[in-house]
């Protein structure tokens, strides 16, 4: 109640839905309260809800409460009335203990984002949609204004009904399970990875850890697509629970829920891989390019049928007044037009999106491959080597089923696409043991900028992310770490998760405004590295980052671009994601006469964007958020440089690939699927011609090249590592020596020590 309190509607709003905005009071709820119960016992990860277990039990007694809130009060928190719960709330907000800024985000996002977004299962909607004008699923929702067509839309491939989705109960009775290839993970790596050897002829299991949801059970309900289709149900952060972390967990992965925007790997960016990490794949015209060409080809990724949506349309407006270049992105979408485009975060209902459940799984499932969902892919298999100077080799994968364990024999090679989360925990529960798994974690930080309309917007319909500004992408040292300022999919858990809390009323205000109302987000190319660590489950993946001095100083620098966006383009009320931020308001006479770009050089634009310097990007008091991955078991051109060579093989043992976003040398600066699917395409065709040549099905020209290639690439992948081997030889030798050196120094000092002392006690009995 102190978030979201019961508050007294006025004569103005009329209809009953409008009053129950103000006057709803979710505490009597039985289904919010059992589903807020289930999110803090069963779906945050342990930590998590042990301090939220560990927060309510002190704010359930009197001297609990004192100590959490500062508030003097002769009964606990839950007794308070729910204007000094409020005030209570807001004075942690505005801690200046970041623990305490950091509890207040944790369970505004909880309790506002679920408040907006659950579902009655009796009713079947959200007490709150009707009175913000929110539709819901548009599932047969004619009846509701909205007629969803689209143009184009194909009924999709059911891998069920097809029988590419396999019953594992039947491994039991299986002496030997094997296949030649096994994949872990199905999104834009695995899936391609996939559909290449499937291609080329050679047996495929695909390993998937979520659900496999069919077109006809996609609901387009977004707390139940953040349960059943995204990593920890939605509810992932970093350690410190700075950053949100959005990642799919479903059958097609990432491909399946994200905003369907596609941009190729900036220029700028292959060219820091290609001269300072050594990749010479990614060089123009080269490999990479091809790679590229033919998975866009594959995904249909265009821009000749874009179609703006009202948010879009705002940010173009904005930019076009301040004379900003930004341009139109690429789609994987049949129609963008589409109503349901902006539910495409949910799963696709209706056939409009070429995600890797539409394509290259698709492929893959008509070449023979065979998919395993809701399987936990425990650790590597590796071959018994007489030899143990030898290195290791992958023969296997040992699978949890349910209860059931199995082990999977790989004839040819493991590959893992799990992505940035999921791989280099795989890695370090096999045993693998460079220094640079899990390191160099990006997550292209997120924040944003609102703005409320006089006109309606409707953010959550039609395709959600068709312009990009690239105007700050260099960013503040013109070194290439800047951002991109993109509009997304505002559906109501979401805006309620990330809008400001100034204090109930402006919150209730702001979301009630929801149809009216756009977003600008700022995603920054970080070069902030975080690091993966393995939870004390021994599966799920720890999430340490903090955002460094130059990232933060790029952000605000983007996130001031975007909000000047906002009010060019004719923003009533404005504000950003900060907690502590109460926005500014354009209502008054002279704002309606003012040419909206003008309003940049008033009093109070300048000094709005005077106070948001001054603040900065402060943790804990501005909502992050992050959707995008990368860079925890990158390529390199040694194993003292990252985890994989070129050609995407752990130098740690043989035959073992990763094909996914973990790969990326450094954030990628654009969102990263076609980044992803390129380079798992480019990694996975050099398995394919590898394993053809080794079984002599290569000829002519064809043969000559691959024979060359794999040659080269075995005496460059031995002599590195022999190098490499060298190289720690030596420093341990140096160590032995230096040990060595150390303790006859310690000796001879110590004897000196000595003799000084006899000398000392002597010397008096000379005189």
């Amino acid at each position: 109640d102190g978030f979201i309190p019961c508050l007294s509607s006025n004569a103005e709003r009329e209809s009953e839905a409008s009053n129950r905005i103000w006057s709803y009071r979710l505490s009597q709820d039985t289904a919010y309260m059992d589903a807020l119960k289930l999110t803090i016992t069963s779906k945050l990860n342990r930590n998590d809800s042990d301090d939220i277990k560990m927060l309510l039990s002190a704010l359930s007694t009197t001297i609990g409460s004192i100590l959490v809130t500062g508030k003097v009060s002769a009964q606990p928190f839950s007794a308070w009335e729910t204007s000094m719960q409020s005030e209570a709330l807001n004075s942690l907000k505005l801690s200046n203990i970041a623990l305490k800024r950091g509890a207040f985000s944790g369970l505004k996002r909880l309790v506002c984002g679920l408040a907006f977004s659950y579902v009655n299962e009796d009713t079947m909607t959200n007490p709150f949609w009707e009175g913000i004008d929110y539709p819901g699923p548009l599932v047969n929702n004619v009846e509701g204004g909205i007629e969803d067509k689209v143009q184009g839309a194909e009924k999709m491939y059911d891998f069920i009904v097809q029988g590419a989705v396999i019953d594992t109960s039947k491994w039991k009775e299986q002496k030997t399970i094997e296949y030649d290839c096994v994949i872990i993970g199905s999104g834009a790596g695995g899936s391609v990875a996939a559909a290449n050897l499937a291609e080329a002829g050679y047996s495929v299991l695909i390993v998937e850890k979520g659900s496999y949801v069919q077109q006809h059970d996609i609901s387009q309900r977004e707390a139940e697509a953040l349960d059943t289709m995204y990593e920890r149900h939605g509810l992932l952060t970093t350690s410190d629970g700075q950053v949100t972390i959005l990642a799919g967990s479903t059958l097609g992965g990432g491909t399946t829920v994200n905003w369907s925007c596609c941009i190729e790997t900036p220029e700028h960016v292959r060219a820091e891989w290609v001269h300072e990490h050594g990749l010479t794949q990614f060089k123009p015209g080269g490999e990479f390019d091809s790679s590229m060409e033919h998975v866009l080809r594959r995904i249909g990724a265009k821009r000749d049928h874009i179609a703006l949506n009202g948010m879009n349309l705002k940010l173009e407006k904005g930019l076009k007044a301040m004379n900003v270049k930004y341009e139109y992105t690429k789609q994987n979408l049949r129609d963008c037009e589409a109503a349901s485009a902006g539910y495409i975060c949910f799963g696709d209902r209706t056939g409009n999106k070429n995600g890797a459940l539409s394509t290259f799984l698709v492929d893959a499932a008509k070449n023979g491959a065979k998919i395993i969902t809701n399987a936990r892919a425990d650790h590597v298999l590796f071959d018994a080597a007489d030899n143990s100077n030898a290195p290791r080799k992958a023969v296997g994968v040992s699978l949890s089923v349910g209860d059931s364990v199995f082990n999977v024999k790989a004839k040819r090679c493991v590959i893992s696409a799990a992505g940035s989360l999921h791989s280099p925990c795989f890695l370090l529960r096999s045993g693998l043991t460079n220094s640079h798994i899990g390191k160099h974690l990006h997550l292209h930080p997120v924040v944003g900028a609102y703005g409320e309309f006089s006109d309606s917007i409707h953010g959550y319909l039609q395709a959600p992310m068709t312009i990009a500004c690239k105007d700050v992408c260099m960013g503040p040292k013109l070194d290439g770490y800047g951002a991109f300022i993109e509009c997304p999919s505002m559906h109501p858990g979401l805006a309620a998760a990330t809008l400001p809390w100034n204090n109930a009323k402006k919150f209730r205000q702001n979301i009630s405004k929801l149809k009216n109302m756009s977003a600008n987000i700022v995603l920054q190319r970080d070069k902030s590295e975080g690091r993966i660590r393995l939870s004390d489950d021994g599966f799920n993946p720890t999430i340490d980052y903090d955002l460094s001095a130059d990232d933060k100083t790029s952000m605000l620098e983007a996130l001031i671009v975007a909000t000047k966006a906002v009010i060019a383009s004719g923003a009533e009320q404005v504000s950003t994601a900060s907690n502590t931020d109460s926005g500014i308001s354009f209502t008054d006479e002279m704002d309606k006469t003012t040419p909206l770009v003008n309003r940049l050089e008033s009093k109070k634009a300048k000094a709005y964007f005077a106070v948001m310097k001054k603040k900065g990007i402060e943790k804990h008091s501005i909502g992050v958020f992050s959707a995008h991955q990368m860079g925890t078991c990158r390529l390199s051109v040694s194993p003292n440089r990252g985890v994989c060579d070129e050609n995407g093989e752990t130098w740690d043992c043989d035959d073992l690939y990763i094909c996914d976003a973990s790969t990326f040398p450094t954030a990628s600066g654009a969102n990263p699927m076609c980044t992803t699917l390129a380079i798992s395409h480019m990694i996975s065709s050099r398995i394919a011609k590898r394993l053809q040549y080794e079984d002599n099905l290569l000829a002519g020209d064809l043969l000559l090249k691959t024979r060359r290639l794999v040659e080269e690439h075995k005496l460059k992948r031995n002599e590195r590592k022999l190098h490499l081997h060298r190289e720690s030889s030596n420093y341990k030798l140096w160590n032995v020596i230096s040990v060595v050196v150390l303790a006859l120094a310690a000796l001879y000092f110590q004897g000196i020590s000595a003799a000084s002392e006899r000398l000392d006690s002597s010397l008096p009995k000379l005189f």
